[in-house]
């Protein structure tokens, strides 16, 4: 009856509290125990606890802490996996010492525990107290007993392990953040988890023996439906993430990510089949909504295509660089100012090619501008393919890797060349403006030297002829009269070339060509200085050859007569040498002297306004420095050209040449009335 009790106890419940608690009643019951235990061994904290007891009384809540492996009758039960009988006096067995006083008020005469096992493996123990003795039949049939229980215990906590490994299951499936779909071979949705649900916007039960097309209608082919395999031709989705398009219940489509394991199920057969390729299939689809990363990776798309369209279309020299300077890439810019193709510097050191003139120091100095620092730039030479220099403004971005190491640099460059061509043109011209101010300020203090002077001479000598009762005699009167011609002259001359500055300065200065011969010129010329010249004590030679040419007579007369003003106005010993010579179609004139002459630093610009060689307050020639400056200018109107040689102290050549044959309309321009 006991052993029938056991077997309806263990067959009636999988739940292990129910079994347990059913087999301590049982023991109770059919053998006049006053307490019943159950222990379960929990081998990995090496312990034994109960978990059932039925008794009479107050013995069911006796307090029993766990015992531990190899520690009183229960933990030595393990080690010996024996049962263990106290027939006689059990109340007076050390080992049970804890019980003896509750043993002695129940009557308990017979003390009886038994290993609980499978296959020799240790599950726990029974322990029975019983008022009544147990016989070799009566202990006989606990130890069946106690391997039936063994065996109830095993499946109670299989089925607890299945029951908690599909709760743990349905909790991972129910709390995943990706949607996961199960389905057979035909398609046929088996389960859909919550988060399948909201990102399809169904219901599990909507979908559930629905077709998995409903959800993902381009997953399988027409054909493969047909037949009943629903993967039979895209057999390369199982195990991998491929994107597909899902769609909603309101109809819409959305990217997804799918990846589909397969899955070979058990088949339900009390004989399993010999032929394993028959068992059930089922699929299991992960899907992820990919909506937002498709926008993100969009939005990067684009922003990285405008980025490579402003570095493709900017002018400023765009090149990225490898940390040991290797060039990965260039934009056109960079061909456009180097002359290099891309596939001449990708590959090869950017800093090598392009600034061979750099030691390594200065290199490595231009590849860590910047290192983590504000944005700056430096000034450097570049050279293109071609050798020539380029000015480039350089400045360097760094690109660092999570743990710090340099990973690459952008370098970027304008190319300022020409700006700096600018600076350097402006700077000149500053200083050119500020010389030229400088010299019309010394011009105007010359100039109203120059001008006080014959205005004073005529002044100072003009009230001496206008004193009836005081005039000077015959002699005096003639010298007077000299003074105020010659100083009227001098002035005269000073105004003339006043003028003709002012209407070279104003691009007025016209001209009256016609023929004439330039030896009567010249000649005309020297006739006005002979008396000059012999004062100064100088000789005035003159090779004049006869020529005829077409150019404004009186312009060329005051060419030679500055000229020639100025060598006697710096030659004080010596001679004076003027010669007209013709070489071809052209009429050459020199005038050389054995002055004082000009030092090599003024040569570059005697002929320019306002300069005098001698431009201090002191100088001891007069002039206005306009002279040579005229002299050029209506030289060049008559498409000719004007030189100096001149060693200092030794004296000066002074030569132009001009055209003969008048030029195509020079006939018919710059009519004049003088």
């Amino acid at each position: 009856a006991f052993a029938a009790h056991i077997g309806a106890a263990l067959a009636g419940s999988t739940s292990l509290p129910e079994v347990l608690d059913e087999c301590a009643q049982s023991l109770k019951q059919y053998f006049d125990g006053a307490l019943a235990r159950i222990w379960i061994f929990y081998p990995n904290d090496e312990i034994l606890e109960v978990h059932a007891s039925a008794g009479r009384g107050n013995a069911v809540h006796l307090s029993v802490p766990p015992v531990q492996l190899g520690e009183g009758v229960i933990g030595n039960l393990a080690r010996r996996l024996k049962p263990y009988a106290l027939t006689h006096a059990p109340c007076q067995d050390p080992s049970l010492e804890m019980e003896w006083d509750w043993m002695k008020t129940e009557g308990v005469c017979t003390y009886f525990a038994h290993p609980l096992t499978i296959n020799n493996q240790f599950l726990g123990a029974f322990e029975l107290f019983s008022c009544s003795p147990l016989t070799e039949a009566m202990q006989s049939g606990l130890s069946t007993a106690a391997g039936d229980i063994a065996l109830g215990i095993e499946r109670a906590r299989n089925v607890d392990a299945l029951q908690y490994s599909e709760e743990q299951i349905r909790s991972l499936l129910n709390n995943a953040l990706e949607g996961i779909i199960t389905f057979d071979k035909t398609g046929a949705v088996d389960t859909v988890n919550p988060a399948a649900e909201n990102i399809f916007g169904y219901k599990a039960s909507e979908v559930v023996k629905k077709n998995i097309r409903l959800l993902i209608p381009n997953l399988c082919r027409e054909s493969d439906l047909r037949k009943g395999n629903l993967l039979n031709s895209q057999r390369h989705l199982i195990g991998r993430i491929s994107e597909m398009t899902g769609e909603r219940k309101n109809g819409s489509q959305f990217p997804i990510d799918l990846s589909v394991s397969e899955i070979k199920m058990p088949e339900r057969r009390r004989v399993p089949r010999s032929d394993q390729g028959h068992r059930p299939t089922l699929f299991l689809g992960m899907i992820r909504d990919i909506t937002e990363r498709k926008h993100f990776e969009e939005a990067l798309r684009n922003e990285r295509d405008y980025t490579a369209r402003i570095i493709e279309r900017t002018p400023a020299l765009v090149v990225g660089l490898s940390p040991e300077g290797i060039t990965r890439f260039t934009n056109p810019a960079v061909e456009k100012t180097t002359g290099y193709e891309p596939s001449e510097l990708i590959g090869q050191n950017w800093w090598t090619i392009l600034f061979p003139d750099k030691t390594p120091d200065q290199v490595d100095q231009l590849r860590q501008l910047n290192p983590k620092g504000p944005l700056r730039s430096v000034e450097m030479e570049l050279t293109t393919r071609c050798g020539q220099k380029r000015t480039i403004a350089w400045s360097n971005i760094h690109r660092y890797s999570d743990a710090g190491h340099l990973v690459e640099t952008i370098g970027f460059g304008t190319d300022i060349t020409e700006q700096k061509k600018v600076q350097r043109d402006l700077m000149e011209a500053a200083k050119k403006a500020e010389e030229s101010n400088r010299l019309k300020s010394d011009f105007l203090s010359v100039i109203s030297h120059e001008l006080r002077t014959p205005l004073t001479v005529m002044l100072g000598n003009t009230p001496l002829l206008t004193r009836p009762n005081d005039m000077p005699d015959g002699e005096e009167i003639v010298s007077i009269a000299l003074d105020i011609e010659n100083s009227g002259k001098h002035l005269l001359t000073l105004i003339d070339d006043l003028l003709d500055f002012g209407k070279i300065e104003a691009d007025k200065m016209d001209l009256s060509p016609g023929w004439f011969s330039m030896k009567e010129l010249v000649e005309d010329v020297i006739s006005g200085y002979q008396t000059l010249v012999k004062q100064k004590g100088l000789d005035l030679f003159a090779d004049l050859e006869e020529v005829r040419i077409f150019a404004d007579q009186i312009r060329i007369k005051q060419i030679i007569f500055n000229l020639l003003s100025n060598a006697l106005k710096f030659t004080d010993k010596g001679f004076i040498k003027i010669s007209v010579s013709r070489k071809g179609d052209r009429v050459f004139c020199t005038i050389e002297d054995t002055g004082v002459g000009v030092d090599r630093e003024n040569l570059p610009v005697i002929f320019e306004f306002f300069r005098q060689v001698d431009e201090s307050p002191t100088r001891a020639a007069s002039g206005t420095g306009l002279g040579l400056a005229i002299a050029k200018r209506l030289v060049e109107m008559h498409h000719g050209s004007i030189s100096v040689q001149s060693k200092f102290k030794k004296g000066s050549t002074f030569s132009f040449n001009l055209p003969i044959e008048p030029k195509s309309g020079d006939t018919n321009e710059h009519h004049t009335d003088r």
